[in-house]
């Protein structure tokens, strides 16, 4: 990869908005992949994610993470056992070529019944076309 050649850079957003009845909400993770040398994707620290009853609790992304699949994650946990969450999370997906892309953005929550721990794994995809 040629460091001084970039190609597009797209700003993105999306939320997610979870409430369980009788339970409450553990984590919520997010995890972003692409092609492993022509993308990146950075999460804006500034501002920082929109959170409501949730903190980060770690976070990568950047160029460094080219050469791997994994682009970038975000994980939070819930503060104070929430029966409702709400992220508003913000994204740059840059590409270094004006090829077709795809990036997946895994939405991972995992929620307490009352009973037992479930997770749900809700797949994004977004792609580009030349």
């Amino acid at each position: 990869m040629d460091d001084d050649y970039f190609g597009d850079a797209f700003d993105c957003s999306f939320s997610v908005n979870a409430s369980v009845e009788g339970g409450y909400v553990r984590s919520v993770d997010f995890y972003y992949y692409g092609e492993v040398n022509s993308t990146a994707v950075l999460i804006w620290s500034d501002p920082p994610p929109k959170l409501s009853n949730l903190t980060v609790t770690s976070q990568k992304s950047g160029i460094w993470l080219v050469g791997s699949s994994l682009k970038a994650y975000l994980k939070t946990v819930g503060i104070g056992n929430p029966s409702g969450i709400y992220s508003q999370g913000c994204f740059i997906w840059m590409l270094f070529d004006y090829e077709r892309h795809d990036l997946k953005v895994n939405v991972e929550l995992l929620y307490w019944t009352g009973s037992t721990y479930r997770k749900i794994v809700i797949p994004i995809i977004m792609q580009t076309y030349v």
